[in-house]
Parts: structure tokens; C-alpha cells; sequence
């Protein structure tokens, strides 16, 4: 991953997304979803794969092996910037192809613009850090609340009233 700031990335992905806009926005979101899930489960389990032959509820893999997980950890601002840009936003901005209202659709995106601003601010700043310091508990931690506000903006988009009655993907 290039080493550019969170607001770069995220307006370059946007820029990207242009070329493949998005009829519809609802199934990008779960899909933005699964993934947050992997980079949180990744940054909580520190790389370590989950023991695949467990009974209890499977877990996701880990998006890098152990052996890279310091080096993961720096690019994790940056990947989820490319992530909130090329598809959470837009995700959100093709609502309406999913039955959602226009008022709705402006009012989730007065939402998440407001979020997504806070997400990319805090992002740059925990990349800051990484560059002069290698992931420190308290640092994970910080990525992980990062990464729970994405989510919490996508949570919030799909468990919306759109009259369908969609399931929102675990």
C-alpha cells in the first residue's frame, strides 16, 4: 500500500468509483461490513489465525499472517480510508436504487459525511503515529475504535426503515 495521507487515499478511491457507479447500495454496505469485521477480528487477534477445528462460533480469518501483522497495522488507516471511499459512501449515495427515500438517503448522507470526516481525521492521525512507532496496545486499540466507527456508520445505514425488511449480514 502507498504510504499517502487518509484524505488522499479516500479521494482517490472516490475518484475510482466514478468509473463503476453503483445502481444500488445496500449490498456494497454488507460487503463493506464483512470486511471491517476481518480488519477489527485481524486487530484483535494481532494476526493470529483462529483454531479452524474449535466448536464455538467461527471466527474470521485474519487478513495478514502474524509474521506481517506490524507491518499490516501501518497501512490499516489507509486501507480504510480506500474502503469508506470507493464503498461505504457511495454505498450510501446508491440507497435510493435499494427503496430508500430521498429524504433519507440525504439525511444518512449528512450522517456519514459528519462521521466520515471524524474517521479520516483520527485515521491520519493513529497513521502519524504508526510511522514513528510500532503498534502499541494503546495504539490497536485506537485502530479498533477506528474501525468500530466505520462499522457504526454502516450498522446504521443498513438497519435503516426502507419498507423491504433486508437482513442486516452478521
Amino acid at each position: 500500500m502507498t504510504r499517502s495521507t487518509c484524505l488522499d487515499t479516500y479521494r482517490e478511491a472516490t475518484d475510482q468509483r466514478i468509473k463503476y457507479p453503483l445502481k444500488r447500495g445496500r449490498y456494497k454496505l454488507a460487503e463493506a461490513m464483512c470486511r471491517l469485521k476481518r480488519v477489527d477480528a485481524t486487530l484483535e487477534r494481532r494476526g493470529i489465525r483462529p483454531d479452524i477445528y474449535s466448536i464455538t462460533a467461527p471466527k474470521p480469518m485474519p487478513l495478514c499472517m502474524d509474521y506481517e501483522f506490524g507491518k499490516w497495522t501501518k497501512d490499516v488507516p489507509v486501507i480504510l480510508a480506500n474502503t469508506l471511499g470507493y464503498d461505504v459512501f457511495p454505498a450510501i449515495m446508491a440507497l435510493g436504487g435499494d427503496g430508500y427515500t430521498e429524504k433519507t438517503v440525504g439525511l444518512l448522507k449528512h450522517y456519514a459525511r459528519e462521521q466520515l470526516d471524524q474517521c479520516l481525521e483520527y485515521g491520519e492521525e493513529q497513521r502519524q503515529k504508526l510511522k514513528t512507532s510500532r503498534p502499541s496496545k494503546a495504539i490497536l486499540g485506537e485502530l479498533r475504535t477506528l474501525v468500530q466507527t466505520a462499522m457504526a456508520i454502516v450498522q446504521y445505514a443498513l438497519e435503516l426503515e426502507t419498507g423491504h425488511n433486508y437482513p442486516a449480514h452478521d
